[in-house]
């Protein structure tokens, strides 16, 4: 007797499709980023921003920039730390490495043409060897019994710390908001109008704003 439920030897096999390995048809846009007069707001986690350079709005060339956001009272801290002679810059990454670890600062990564980016990392370098110059300077100083030395030092690292803040955010200036929220000021207009507005009445720490 012919059983109908029978597979057909003459069938082409089934071809099983994984639905989560089929692309999907919409494009991926923007999330979890907005504007604010003329502010970036980036959520801390899964934000998505267009690919376009955040200082030129330029879409082509590209390549993914880390920029750190510190909360205002670790910025002081830093501060201070880079001015222990010998030790200041390891003593800044132990601190910063903290501070991540407490969600005090976070690194975001924006998109950036590759010509900006090289130019600050090349900025930072030349910084980061000036700060270790003026950390060697201030610890021989203090050892040989110098002062002029040690205060040369010390004025090599806090020229050093003020160039590497204007560095960091020479083109991107940041600003917790809150744990949920950073800002980012110095952000193209235009690409700024790729994003819509950002609506949240009940986070007042964002209208204090400089």
């Amino acid at each position: 007797m012919f059983d109908s439920t029978d597979d057909n030897p003459y069938r082409s096999p089934a071809l099983e499709v994984d639905e989560k390995s089929l692309p999907d048809d919409k494009p991926v846009g923007p999330s979890g980023t907005w504007r604010w007069r003329h502010y970036l707001i980036v959520q801390r986690r899964e934000a998505v921003l267009p690919r376009a350079c955040v200082r030129s709005n330029a879409s082509g060339n590209l390549a993914e920039c880390p920029v750190l956001a510190i909360a205002t009272w670790g910025l002081w801290l830093v501060f201070l730390a880079y001015q222990v002679p010998a030790i200041g810059l390891l003593l800044v990454m132990g601190i910063v490495a903290r501070m991540m670890a407490c969600g005090y600062a976070w690194e975001i990564r924006v998109p950036m043409r590759r010509f900006t980016k090289m130019l600050c990392i090349v900025s930072e370098l030349a910084i980061i060897g000036v700060l270790i110059a003026g950390n060697g300077l201030s610890a021989f100083g203090l050892y040989r019994g110098s002062y002029f030395v040690a205060l040369l030092g010390f004025t090599l690292s806090l020229l050093a710390y003020a160039a590497f803040w204007a560095s960091d955010r020479c083109y991107l200036r940041t600003h917790i908001i809150d744990p949920d929220y950073i800002s980012i000021q110095r952000v193209h207009p235009e690409y700024l109008n790729r994003l819509p507005e950002f609506h949240d009445t009940a986070n007042e720490q964002l209208f204090t704003l400089p």
